[in-house]
């Protein structure tokens, strides 16, 4: 049987993976969604802390000698203009996360390889796309 992971077999390996992804993801859609919905918990203040990031932003900009064409301060002053389209597009990645450790996961317990593909494109995709936008290992 092959070995994997701190010397532990393939499928249980497998499954401490998928389980790491889907709590990981699934903890990570929390405050996404509930700064997209509006949706309060007690005790966490998700929308006002971004408020706060992004005036903060705003009002540090002007102690900076930006040039007019500079693209960094282009971004910065249009922060509050593109963070709901960050906030939806991570929290549809959060979701296709927890749906690909899901069948990951399903896959690993019913032994069934094709439930093991959306995972496996989705990371090297991911991989693909960290290294040709300059990630460093």
């Amino acid at each position: 049987m092959r070995r994997c992971l701190c010397c532990c077999s393939l499928p249980v390996a497998s499954l401490l993976i998928g389980l790491f992804w889907l709590i990981s993801a699934a903890l990570l859609m929390v405050p996404l969604t509930s700064i997209l919905s509006g949706v309060q918990f007690e005790g966490f203040f998700f929308k006002e802390n971004l408020e706060l990031f992004q005036y903060e932003i705003q009002s540090a900009l002007p102690k900076y000698n930006w040039t007019e064409n500079d693209p960094v301060h282009d971004v910065l002053f249009n922060l509050p203009k593109y963070t709901p389209y960050t906030v939806m597009g991570g929290t549809v990645y959060c979701a296709l996360v927890v749906l690909e450790s899901t069948l990951l996961i399903a896959g690993v317990r019913s032994k069934s390889r094709p439930l093991l593909l959306p995972f496996l494109f989705h990371s090297f995709v991911d991989l693909l796309l960290y290294f040709a936008l300059g990630g460093v290992l």
